[in-house]
């Protein structure tokens, strides 16, 4: 590969971060195909920007926002009864597909019956953990580590902190912190809903 060291270790950083995302969203081992209780897929809804407000605050997972005719477009990754609670509350969802007609969890299934695996557990050696540790060893100048709270089951909630001098820049620890549970978990679980940051 060319280039210098700084632009082959962003590149890795982000491949790494794309990692631990299609790690969250691939279905777990051989037979998640025929398992998919509680399963993970992209849904989108057109909601008021109070309604955006109101579901960010309830912890769902938005994983992007754009302005739209209606008020504010959102990316949400949920779970099918999710998608049916926020259909009773009259939020309007649907499942989110690519330009081949395929769902998130649907292009997942395809590529595990193929035997392409990413899933990691969270925390067992080797795991995601390790992985995030790991990489903000190895790269100090780009990637600080923050744990940000744990999880019911004593999980740590992990933040990764990706800049040039990432361990000399503040990362407002001193501030307040706010009680709003965070929308994006690296392991998987709910975090505590009183917890600190």
């Amino acid at each position: 590969m060319t280039g210098n060291r700084s632009t082959r270790t962003r590149i890795a950083l982000g491949t790494a971060a794309a990692a631990v995302v299609a790690a969250m969203l691939s279905p777990i081992g051989a037979n998640a195909a025929e398992d998919d209780v509680g399963a993970l897929d992209m849904y989108t809804a057109e909601v008021s920007a109070d309604q955006a407000a109101d579901l960010a605050n309830s912890g769902l997972d938005i994983a992007a926002t754009r302005a739209s005719g209606k008020g504010v477009a959102l990316d949400l990754i949920l779970t099918e009864s999710e998608a049916e609670g926020l259909a009773e509350r009259g939020v309007a969802v649907k499942v989110k597909k690519n330009k081949d007609g395929k769902s998130a969890k649907q292009m997942a299934q395809e590529q595990s019956a193929h035997g392409f695996d990413v899933w990691r557990s969270f925390d067992e050696p080797g795991g995601i953990r390790d992985e995030l540790y790991r990489l903000a060893k190895q790269n100090p100048q780009l990637v600080k580590l923050v744990v940000l709270g744990h999880t019911y089951e004593g999980r740590e909630i992990i933040a990764l902190k990706l800049t040039q001098g990432a361990r000399a820049s503040r990362t407002g620890r001193g501030r307040r912190c706010s009680t709003a549970r965070p929308s994006t978990r690296a392991n998987g679980s709910r975090p505590r809903p009183t917890g600190g940051c």
